[in-house]
C-alpha cells in the first residue's frame, strides 16, 4: 500500500469505528477502490487494535469500575460470548463476504435501518442494571454485526435501547463491549498472521497505528459530549447514499 493509502485507511477507521456506519464495510470498500488485499487483514486488524486502545483510553474510568465490580465484568463476558462463538464458526465465511458488492450494499441497509429504529426515545435505565440475559441479547446484537457493513455500534446500541438504556448508557455500554471481542478477533487473527507479508511495511503501520489512535480518541470522547445533539438518523441518511453509490458504481458504471 502506498503512504497515501494507509493515511486514508487508518483516518477512515479512527472515524468510523465508533459512529454507526461500519468501519469494516468502509475499509473493505476502500480496498476494493485502491485494489489491495495483500496484508489487508493483517492492517485491518492492526487498526482496529488502535480504535479499541482509545476506547481503553477515553473509558477508562468505566472499564476500572468494570474490573473492580464482578458483576459487571460479567456482564462483559456474557455479552461478548454469542460474538465470540459465531466469530470462531463463521470467520471463513465472513472472510469471503468481505469483497462481495451485495453483502456490503445489503449491511449498509441494514445499518440504516437501525440508525432510524435506534432515533426515537430512550428510557433512563443505566447499564449496571442490565441482568446477564439482557447483556446476551445485546452481545446478539453484536454477534448479527459479523454481516459485513452491519455496524457494530449501530447494533449495540440499538439492543441497548431495546432493554430501555439511557441513550448515553447505551453507547457506553456498546463502547466496552468493544473492548473484548476486538481483543480476541485481533490476538487470532495476529497468531495465525504471515508477519512477512507486512515487516517490510512496519514504519507505515505505526504512523496508521498513531493517527487511528488520535481519531478514534477524539469521536469517542466527541460522541459521548455531543449525544444528546446528535440524530442517528442523518447517519441512516448517509450510510442509504452510500449503499446507493456502491450500486450505481458497480452495475452502472
Amino acid at each position: 500500500m502506498s503512504w497515501f493509502q494507509v493515511i486514508v485507511l487508518a483516518v477512515v477507521q479512527g472515524l468510523t469505528e465508533f459512529l454507526p456506519v461500519s468501519s469494516s464495510g468502509h475499509l473493505a470498500l476502500l480496498e476494493m477502490v485502491f485494489n489491495v488485499s495483500e496484508g489487508s487483514l493483517f492492517f485491518n486488524v492492526w487498526l482496529h487494535l488502535a480504535s479499541v486502545l482509545a476506547v481503553i483510553i477515553v473509558l477508562r474510568v468505566e472499564l476500572w469500575q468494570v474490573v473492580r465490580k464482578g458483576r459487571l465484568f460479567l456482564l462483559l463476558v456474557v455479552g461478548t460470548i454469542p460474538g465470540a462463538v459465531a466469530g470462531y464458526w463463521l470467520s471463513d465465511r465472513i472472510d469471503a463476504s468481505n469483497g462481495s458488492v451485495i453483502w456490503l450494499v445489503a449491511g449498509f441497509i441494514l445499518t440504516a435501518a437501525t440508525c432510524f429504529l435506534i432515533d426515537r426515545n430512550f428510557t433512563g435505565r443505566k447499564y449496571e442494571q442490565l441482568s446477564g440475559r439482557g447483556a446476551f441479547l445485546i452481545g446478539v446484537m453484536q454477534a448479527l454485526a459479523l454481516i459485513p457493513s452491519l455496524s457494530r455500534s449501530a447494533a449495540t446500541i440499538y439492543g441497548g435501547k431495546l432493554l430501555k438504556l439511557d441513550r448515553a448508557e447505551a453507547v457506553k455500554f456498546s463502547f466496552l463491549l468493544s473492548v473484548p471481542i476486538i481483543l480476541g478477533a485481533s490476538a487470532k487473527e495476529l497468531i495465525s498472521a504471515d508477519w512477512s507479508l507486512v515487516s517490510q511495511d512496519m514504519d507505515k503501520m505505526l504512523v496508521a497505528f498513531i493517527i487511528c489512535l488520535v481519531v478514534s480518541v477524539l469521536v469517542v470522547a466527541g460522541l459521548l459530549k455531543l449525544l444528546n445533539k446528535i440524530s442517528f438518523r442523518y447517519f441512516g441518511y448517509y450510510t442509504v447514499v452510500l449503499a446507493l453509490i456502491i450500486l450505481f458504481l458497480n452495475y452502472w458504471m
